[in-house]
């Protein structure tokens, strides 16, 4: 079945209007100014609008500022160690040494130097300690040293700086000796 011309024509014309009105329905004139009473592209609109239309800018819907939080300050590196030097180590010096020579009573009853021989390095110091009853002199055969009486629980001490052999006795008990080596 064949339309004629005029027919053709007019539902051509509809269609056109039609599809015109629907295009400026939808805001669609691209040029001229928003008549419609309604505002342009809320987020509403544009959240529940499935199609873009010609000539509008979609919007996007308005979404949280996230709050920076405080950055903390940077720490301020440490300084730097210095590495330490060799210092030369110096020599030590011997640690002063200490020896005692008792002054006592022997198992026959007689006084003497316990122990009578004494072996020493140079800078030692030996103390005569009198543990008997009576009093007794440390007396050196060369004339190095020479103690004063030393009395019950007394004392006498000398540091030899020089080596050798030196004997000594007791003015008062001649018999008493003793020898002192220093090496």
């Amino acid at each position: 079945m064949f339309l004629p011309k005029r027919r053709i024509c007019i539902l051509l014309s509809l269609l056109a209007i039609g599809a015109l009105t629907l295009l400026a329905a939808c805001g669609g004139g691209g040029t001229g100014s928003q008549t419609n009473a309604q505002p342009a592209n809320t987020p509403t609109d544009v959240a529940n609008s499935t199609t873009p239309t010609v000539g509008d800018t979609p919007t996007q819907a308005p979404t949280a500022t996230p709050t920076p939080s405080p950055i903390p300050p940077t720490p301020k590196p440490a300084p730097p160690t210095p590495t330490p030097r060799p210092q030369p180590t110096p020599t030590p010096k011997p640690n002063p040494t200490t020896i005692v020579v008792n002054i006592t009573t022997d198992s026959s009853g007689s006084f003497v130097f316990s122990p009578p021989v004494v072996t020493i390095k140079v800078g030692t110091t030996v103390i005569w300690k009198n543990l008997s009853k009576a009093g007794h002199t440390v007396v050196a055969n060369n004339g190095l040293f020479s103690s004063p009486v030393i009395s019950a629980g007394g004392s006498y001490s000398f540091t030899f700086s020089k080596s050798g052999s030196f004997t000594y006795y007791c003015s008062i008990h001649p018999y008493m000796k003793g020898t002192i080596t220093v090496q």
